[in-house]
């Protein structure tokens, strides 16, 4: 018996080496983080169908502001702002307007200024000699175009009612 504890006290005792156990990893993802992902990309979705949605919905606002220094006369500019309002209204409401029904239905999204100016336009339209009115006309037309909103289409269908 005394050889055997000489020898075991010898050799130590039979120990294994430490192994640490495996690191946790990040896969697979608790059930928090599937809901944070899910949210955000419907969030994401979301946003991105809403502004192209509305990029689509005023760009023929945007191209009309494009082609407005294109325009050469004042006919031409009329032209370009009735096509917008047949775009964002109805034909069958906007197609027939002549004279004071066109300027009141423009008038809409003006100031009271920028309106009396219009109604000085709109009363020399009809004259041979309207060409000294274009530059004003213009900037008219600019400001309608800029100011043409939800809100004012709302507006000016009340108008056309």
């Amino acid at each position: 018996m005394n050889n055997f504890n000489q020898t075991t006290a010898a050799q130590g005792p039979q120990l294994h080496d430490i192994v640490l156990p495996v690191e946790p990893s990040f896969w697979p993802l608790a059930i928090g983080w599937w809901l944070v992902i899910a949210i955000s990309l419907i969030a994401i979705i979301f946003t991105t169908t809403s502004i192209i949605k509305r990029l689509k919905y005023w760009k023929i606002k945007r191209l009309a502001q494009r082609k407005l220094s294109d325009c050469t006369s004042c006919d031409d500019i009329n032209q370009l702002l009735k096509q917008v309002a047949i775009y964002y209204c109805t034909r069958q409401d906007i197609g027939p307007m002549r004279n004071a029904q066109w300027t009141k239905f423009l008038m809409c999204n003006l100031t009271e200024n920028q309106q009396e100016t219009l109604n000085n336009i709109h009363q020399a339209l009809y004259r041979p000699n309207h060409a000294e009115y274009h530059r004003d006309y213009l900037y008219i037309a600019n400001m309608w175009l800029t100011q043409l909103n939800k809100n004012s289409l709302r507006e000016m269908n009340n108008v056309v009612i």
